[in-house]
Parts: structure tokens; sequence; C-alpha cells
């Protein structure tokens, strides 16, 4: 994910992202791997052209996201825009989305979550 606006630059943060491959649901964990996975905390929301949508995926475009961090990090000081902006998977987690979620989940997803295993090292 790309961030492209900031509208509150502390907890909650909410900005604007472009969803550049999979899908983005409440509930998710943010990290800036740039920063040294720099966690930014949990997906409270999310918004498209104003109005609540359940997920997001790069076919939505701009969307506004609220961000739960407990005011440990703020945008312009500890991340910005020029910073991908990535889910933070477990093991644990990658195994949920084969246990509940296997027929949402796309080829292309699947290829994403091999990435973000690489870039976090989970075997």
């Amino acid at each position: 994910m790309v961030p492209d606006a900031c509208f509150n630059r502390s907890d909650p943060i909410i900005i604007g992202l472009n969803v550049v491959e999979g899908i983005l649901k409440p509930g998710t964990p943010l990290c800036v791997p740039d920063r040294d996975r720099l966690r930014l905390g949990t997906v409270i929301s999310i918004e498209a052209n104003k109005k609540p949508i359940q997920s997001a995926r790069a076919a939505n475009g701009s969307v506004a996201v609220k961000i739960a961090n407990e005011g440990s990090v703020a945008y312009g000081r500890h991340f910005d825009d020029k910073g991908d902006i990535v889910s933070l998977i477990t093991r644990e987690s990658i195994d949920i989305l084969k246990q509940h979620f296997r027929e949402e989940m796309t080829d292309a997803d699947w290829r994403t979550c091999i990435k973000l295993k690489k870039l976090f090292d989970i075997a």
C-alpha cells in the first residue's frame, strides 16, 4: 500500500492509501518494512468515497484508512508517504487464511502472501 494523503497524524492515524495488491480489511496489523518493520497499529475502518467498506483491493483506488496505534507512532515523524505500508503477517495469520478464507483468496492474493512471507522471514 502506498500512502497518498494524511488526515490525522496520530492516534488514530487516518491516511489515504492506494492498495497495490492483496486485500486490506479491518483488524489488519500494518507496518513499514523500510523503517525496521515499524508497527503502525491495526486498521479500525476503511472508507471509499466517504462510505464505509469492509475490504479494499487495488480496484478500489484510494481509500481512507483509520489506524489505532495507542499514540506511539505519528505520520510525518516516524513514517511518511515515501515508504510502503504492508500487512504484518505471521505464521499463525497465514494458517488462519488457509483455514478460513481460502475461498476468498485469489492466486494473486497467494502470491502477495508469499512475498510477505519472504519479507518477514516466515518459514
